[in-house]
């Protein structure tokens, strides 16, 4: 999944490219840039979304409530 998102990331990033990009999931700035604003995933959030997607990292605790 790594390996395409990589792929329709660099198709999509030509060399010319003058649009902004930020992270969906942190609204972190990816690529200065003008109007419009695409969005894409930090390599942070990228990360963290496929070790939840794997299995590798617990759900947070819930919270008792009384």
């Amino acid at each position: 999944m790594i390996h395409m998102m990589r792929i329709v990331s660099l198709v999509n990033e030509g060399p010319g490219s003058t649009h902004g990009k930020v992270c969906a999931w942190c609204n972190r700035i990816l690529r200065e840039g003008g109007k419009p604003v695409s969005h894409g995933i930090c390599p942070r959030c990228a990360k963290r979304e496929m070790d939840r997607y794997l299995g590798t990292v617990s759900p947070a605790p819930r919270q008792m409530t009384r």
